[in-house]
């Protein structure tokens, strides 16, 4: 129990210290946030151009597969015409592994442009969010110039000596 409060009281300060230095410097988070939403992008791009070829080499086995297959239909066909049935029963057993080895790259490609779908989405997700932090970054960037503007016309009015309350008061009395 006294341990629990003893860790529970340190982690608070290191919570104090990481607000501190979260605070400092928001627009150094922005930039990091946006720094990491790059290196997501760039993450997405390589699974993307991966996936990419992985779908488009099992879909050449899937065209390949079906031309086999037609091709093995025709030629047990052919062969149960002619009346032999002995090398159209091999044909047939040809055709049934083909069948086989089709679905099996039917459903890699199903699986891999699943794949290739989500890393599509990881990237305009990255994207999105991209935009968003660089829009925050500039408008915190303009918001802080503008305070310190302020500040500085603070500075320069109180350096004047200069009491626009008084001054337009007197402005009124003489009228």
């Amino acid at each position: 129990m006294i341990l629990g409060k003893f860790f529970g009281a340190i982690r608070a300060q290191f919570n104090k210290l990481a607000n501190y230095f979260w605070e400092a410097d928001p627009i150094a988070q922005m930039q990091y946030e946006y720094d990491s939403a790059v290196e997501q992008l760039k993450e997405g791009r390589v699974g993307l151009e991966q996936y990419r070829g992985l779908v488009e080499r099992v879909s050449r086995q899937v065209k390949d597969g079906e031309n086999q297959i037609n091709k093995l239909q025709a030629q047990a066909k052919a062969y149960l015409k002619a009346g032999d049935r002995e090398t159209a029963g091999s044909f047939a057993l040809q055709l049934t592994k083909a069948k086989t080895t089709l679905e099996e790259n039917r459903q890699q490609l199903v699986m891999h442009e699943q794949a290739y779908n989500n890393n599509l989405k990881k990237i305009q997700f990255a994207n999105k969010k991209l935009v968003e932090v660089k829009d925050k970054i500039s408008k915190y960037d303009s918001e802080l110039k503008m305070s310190e503007a302020e500040a500085e016309v603070a500075k320069l009015t109180q350096s004047f000596n200069m009491d626009v309350t008084t001054d337009f008061g007197q402005l009124e009395d003489v009228i």
